[in-house]
């Protein structure tokens, strides 16, 4: 049996649906076993990659929302620069309220002066 002719094919071995030389059940079985191994492993494959896709847009939404949050932590300090800015613009006497400032500071002083008189 040193050869491929020696060997006795499937038909002469009582096989009539064999595909190949020696193709018993036991290949058969094994074959069906195989493509059931290669399905486990494909599913197995594919749950690693949706699970893989799943936590990069996982990932990517938590950027967004740290991006979204470190613009609106920004913009909260640009408004408050502003508003001192503003309140700082506010505190700036016109020439009239200054006139008044004045005399009211001077009433004051005033009544003091005559309290220290009084005493």
């Amino acid at each position: 049996m040193s050869s491929l002719e020696e060997r006795p094919t499937a038909e002469q071995l009582g096989q009539e649906d064999a595909d190949r030389p020696f193709d018993g059940e036991w290949v058969k079985s094994r074959r069906s076993g195989n493509w059931a191994i290669l399905a486990v492993l494909v599913g197995i494959g594919l749950m690693f990659y949706f699970i893989t896709i799943i936590r990069i847009e996982e990932g990517a939404k938590a950027r967004e929302q740290a991006e979204a949050r470190a613009a609106a932590e920004q913009a909260l300090v640009e408004s408050s620069i502003t508003q001192r800015e503003r309140n700082a613009d506010d505190v700036v006497l016109t020439p009239a309220l200054e006139a008044i400032a004045e005399d009211a500071a001077a009433a004051v002083e005033g009544a003091e002066n005559s309290g220290e008189a009084a005493q």
